[in-house]
């Protein structure tokens, strides 16, 4: 064989291996140059597993970005803990808030925000659009400091079978309180004839805490009291309105006897059957929609004297600052792409922030989430944007 021929096959095997290992390595480098993000939530019900499947379907789309699922409990402890993470420059770089939680991220510069044509232009989304409301906190000073995907407020849970054993009709739940308490009565039964109640109208109390507090809420709005003072310095329920909204639920136990006088878990009870109408928001409707045999339905609360109120809030993303461009720019790419799927995030257990989506024939076939959304205009009222309200609330709790 030609010694020259050799050299220059050599030569050329040697290039080849040359190109390849650094097409190896280079593909490498590639396959390294994955963003990877935390998604802080506070969904600890079954609406986080919803959030959990799309954020799998986005990652399975989007081979560049790793978006990780994060969940913690909600209230002033997951306030706190944010605030610490984003002062210390280890903040996830998204953050699922309550829209009235955002007014202390923005006023200490917590968050990122962009001019409403900037916000429009890098979510995909008008403003327009929104509900009423549902983006108010958030814009501050015409910045956009948020994207709302999803509502949800306070309804009346009740037993459509219930309702008719009692001569009732489920067609027509009560509009006043006056008729709630004449439905009450009507539902409390003592169905065996042991001499002992085991149908009850309504639950006053036990369960999840901050429900109780939030109907109470909602009834103090609609006789037309305000949490807090105009400058939001004092509190302002200290008052008739507010004892009246108290004593309603009262004498509901010890007047008009259609709720127990011990704590009940009302999610449990209505689920069971032993228990006729229910306030709770949307998020129980796929609960009670999994439970074999229960016959329900929603309507909004009953109104006082006209007015209608019922407690509310979203789920809102925002952005924190101190995280690095590349993850915050992933992060804005993947709240862009939950922006565009709220139908599915309303599945979860609530209704879509935007006026479009709501009207869609997907949203609007879903019935009981669809009546959340018809209340919206008249019924839903954020709690106060005040810095300290989560740590207001863990007071009344209290």
């Amino acid at each position: 064989m030609n010694m020259k021929k050799v050299v220059v096959s050599l030569s050329l095997l040697l290039a080849m291996l040359l190109a390849l290992g650094g097409g190896m390595a280079s593909t490498k480098a590639v396959a390294q140059e994955v963003v990877e993000i935390d998604f802080l939530t506070y969904l600890t019900g079954p609406d986080g597993a919803y959030y959990e499947a799309l954020v799998n379907q986005f990652n399975e789309e989007h081979p560049g970005i790793k978006v990780n699922f994060l969940v913690e409990p909600g209230g002033a402890e997951y306030q706190s803990k944010l605030v610490l993470s984003i002062r210390s420059g280890d903040a996830p770089a998204a953050v699922l808030l309550h829209l009235d939680e955002i007014p202390r991220y923005i006023n200490n510069e917590m968050i990122y925000g962009w001019s409403k044509a900037d916000w429009e232009s890098t979510f995909g989304v008008s403003l327009d659009d929104y509900v009423p409301a549902t983006m108010s906190y958030a814009i501050v000073d015409d910045m956009v400091y948020a994207v709302t995907f999803t509502v949800y407020h306070l309804a009346l849970y009740y037993n459509v079978d219930h309702f008719v054993a009692a001569g009732l009709d489920p067609d027509k739940p009560p509009q006043t309180w006056d008729e709630f308490i004449e439905y009450g009565k009507a539902l409390t039964r003592d169905t065996n004839g042991d001499g002992e109640i085991d149908q009850w109208g309504y639950f006053c109390h036990g369960g999840w805490a901050f429900r109780v507090l939030w109907q109470w809420y909602s009834l103090y709005w609609e006789m037309g009291g305000e949490l807090l003072n105009e400058d939001q310095t004092e509190v302002a329920f200290n008052n008739e309105k507010g004892v009246a909204a108290l004593q309603y639920f009262v004498d509901l136990i010890e007047k008009d006897k259609i709720c127990p006088a011990e704590p009940s878990d009302g999610e449990q009870a209505f689920a069971l059957g032993t228990l006729s109408m229910h306030t709770n928001g949307p998020w129980m409707i796929n609960y009670f929609d999994s439970v074999e045999g229960l016959n329900w339905r929603v309507a909004n609360l009953p109104a006082f004297d006209g007015h209608k109120a019922a407690w509310g809030s979203t789920h809102s993303l925002v952005f924190p600052k101190g995280v690095p461009d590349a993850e915050h720019e992933a992060a804005v790419e993947f709240g862009a792409w939950m922006a565009a799927h709220t139908v599915e995030l309303a599945a979860a257990g609530a209704y879509p922030a935007r006026l479009s989506v709501v009207a869609s024939e997907e949203f609007q076939a879903l019935p009981a989430h669809a009546v959340f959304a018809a209340g919206a205009a008249d019924y839903l009222h954020l709690p106060p944007a005040l810095e300290i309200w989560p740590e207001a609330e863990a007071i009344f709790l209290e």
